[in-house]
């Protein structure tokens, strides 16, 4: 079995240092766009 782990991509609480615990979340930085747009190439 292989078991891959995948952080979501850079939000701006993440940039903030603070925690947003909302549903459904706040959505990715532009870096963060960059980031998950990497993960198929990884992949």
């Amino acid at each position: 079995m292989r078991l891959l782990l995948i952080r979501h991509g850079q939000t701006p609480s993440n940039v903030a240092g603070s925690l947003d615990t909302a549903h459904p979340g706040p959505g990715l930085t532009e870096l963060g766009s960059r980031q998950a747009a990497q993960i198929p190439v990884a992949l």
